[in-house]
């Protein structure tokens, strides 16, 4: 079994697709799933980085209405380009004094 994953499976070359017997589509995430992430992220980027290395990041002010400002602005948003974001962040707290966003 083979598993491709894409988001422009149109570019995927005529041979390539011809040799794909089912697709499946995901849609992008929804508001709750976005939320979920969004936790997920802010939890392993942020507050428990998984590395000895990385520091944590101190969050000021951030809290449930600031979440769901960020679950409505990232309507559209993959996965993939939440986790990024989340990235994102981190590196714009560890450009701080004292690591804080």
């Amino acid at each position: 079994m083979m598993v491709y994953a894409s988001n422009q499976p149109a570019q995927f070359d005529e041979a390539v697709m011809d040799r794909i017997d089912e697709m499946v589509e995901f849609d992008l995430p929804g508001p709750h799933e976005r939320r979920k992430m969004i936790a997920v992220y802010i939890d392993k980027y942020l507050l428990n980085p998984p590395n000895s290395w990385t520091r944590k990041v101190e969050t000021i002010d951030i809290g449930d209405a600031e979440i769901e400002e960020v679950v409505r602005e990232t309507e559209g948003f993959s996965g993939r380009a939440i986790s990024k974001l989340a990235i994102a962040w981190q590196a714009a707290a560890y450009g701080t004094d004292g690591a804080i966003l």
